[in-house]
């Protein structure tokens, strides 16, 4: 019995051990991509090795034997070292989830032209008695470059509605796109895309960027190709105007977001549970060939702006001062900004200043400031104060010098043109206030004094001194 039961034992793997690969693929890869573009800079190489039945230790083998007087390998990572002249050999441990390695770094050759290539073959394996996986990429020297266009179907959006972007993509340079055309889309103010098409990606609750790998053929340098659908984003309710900045790039390029496999921006993203791929039963975004007519000039990287047809009402609050003579009393900075509907705004990019206008016998002395930098100027002798729109609490600086009857002071908006806020409402622009005067500060009072007494003094002393010169010189005749 206790034999049987030895043998039973013998017969059960350690515990962590293992399981065995039975001739099976125990390591797959992900990435690197089929093309890759090189110019002078060092760009990291890299790709994902996802382990099959839990983690465990993967060699890769990088055959670099092809790459002379084409590609040139740096900065080794600490997991691998060179085996002779034409290998890199590599130890890492990979998850199932998949585990992100950059070998090295990778340039274009001294000497090399553009449209030279050359091969580099990745090989993994996960133990000597499994499947190995390997993947070639064909690294090509210079970068394919692209120009884009791009219009919006209308010029001042509905707010709560939908903007429809169209775009078209010329090749610039002289090599081609042989993996396809990605798009980069970064559009401000919390304002996504409307639908998420098969092909693209975004982040769903801040919308900071939109990435987009087109169907379809790139276009030959020189040729031009316009995308076949609309983009359409989300114009919030509340907001006047907002930015929308977008790029093509070649895949496989170093301007792409997704060149390294688990290091790229939507690979982060996606860790961070804020990155949404599209739908497979979605619509994809594809390339047609052919420009599309009124759309702008082509450039590298294009921003354009959104305008929404809405309004906002911007007031200028005034606040009563009271204070003595000689005082030095603090004036709020109160801006008021409200949606039609009469709710509380905050729009970015609205153009306009706020002007402050001293009461008469006061002097302005002091403005907000940030690090040390006044936020405002100060003009006519320090009886104007002039600052930009986004401010609204913090605090001018007033003298009273003297009391005036009846003294009153300004606040005043002045809208901008590029970005108006198109007030429906300018009579409460403008808004007048008083200022109390309740008294005199000591301090005053005894420099006025002082101020008083001083001439007077300063004659008697005259006074006695003559009468005191012509007295003696009397006494001196009479002697």
């Amino acid at each position: 019995m206790l034999l049987v039961l030895s043998v039973v034992l013998s017969a059960v793997p350690p515990a962590g051990a293992a399981p065995r690969d039975d001739g099976k693929a125990a390591v797959t890869l992900e990435g690197p991509q089929r093309t890759r573009y090189l110019n002078d800079s060092e760009q990291d190489f890299g790709f994902k090795l996802r382990a099959a039945g839990g983690a465990r230790r993967v060699t890769v083998r990088i055959d670099t034997g092809k790459l002379s007087g084409v590609a040139e390998v740096n900065e080794l990572s600490k997991h691998c070292r060179r085996s002779g002249n034409e290998r890199i050999e590599c130890s890492y441990r990979a998850r199932e989830s998949g585990t992100a390695v950059q070998p090295f770094a990778i340039h274009a050759a001294t000497g090399s032209k553009a449209g030279d290539r050359a091969k580099l073959t990745v090989t993994a394996q996960a133990g000597d008695d499994s499947e190995a996986a390997k993947r070639t990429t064909e690294l090509v020297v210079g970068v394919p470059r692209f120009q884009v266009s791009g219009k919006f179907e209308r010029e001042r959006q509905e707010p709560g509605g939908t903007a429809r972007l169209r775009l078209s993509v010329r090749a610039s340079g002289p090599v081609r796109a042989e993996n396809g055309v990605g798009l980069t889309l970064e559009p401000g103010d919390s304002m996504g895309l409307s639908r998420l098409y098969r092909n693209c990606g975004d982040t769903p609750d801040t919308h900071e960027v939109t990435l987009c790998r087109l169907d379809g053929r790139a276009p030959d340098p020189g040729e031009t190709a316009t995308v076949d659908r609309p983009i359409n984003f989300r114009i919030p309710a509340d907001i006047l105007y907002t930015e929308l900045d977008f790029r093509a790039y070649a895949i496989g390029a170093p301007g792409d977001p997704d060149l390294n496999p688990g290091g790229s921006y939507r690979e982060r993203r996606k860790r961070w549970h804020d990155w949404h791929d599209g739908k497979s039963e979605a619509p994809a975004l594809g390339l047609r060939p052919g420009k599309a007519d009124g759309l702008g000039a082509f450039r590298k990287n294009v921003s354009t702006w959104i305008k929404v047809d809405n309004q906002l009402d911007v007031s200028a609050l005034g606040t009563a001062l009271r204070g003595r003579e000689g005082e030095t009393v603090e004036v709020p900075i109160r801006i008021r900004q409200r949606w039609p509907d009469g709710r509380r705004a905050s729009p970015n990019y609205i153009e306009y200043s706020y002007r402050f206008t001293a009461p008469q016998g006061t002097t302005v002395v002091g403005v907000p400031e940030d690090s040390g930098v006044p936020m405002c100027s100060v003009r006519d002798h320090r009886r104007t104060v002039v600052c930009p729109g986004n401010m609204d609490g913090e605090q001018l600086q007033l003298r009273i010098d003297h009391k005036v009857p009846g003294a009153q002071g300004r606040v005043r908006i002045d809208h901008g043109h590029k970005f108006s806020a198109h007030d429906p409402d300018r009579a409460n622009d403008t808004e007048t206030f008083a200022l109390h005067v309740t008294g005199v500060t000591n301090g005053l009072r005894a420099r006025r004094i002082a101020a008083d007494t001083v001439p007077w003094a300063v004659g008697g002393t005259v006074v006695l001194a003559a009468v005191g010169a012509v007295y003696w010189r009397s006494r001196r005749r009479a002697a």
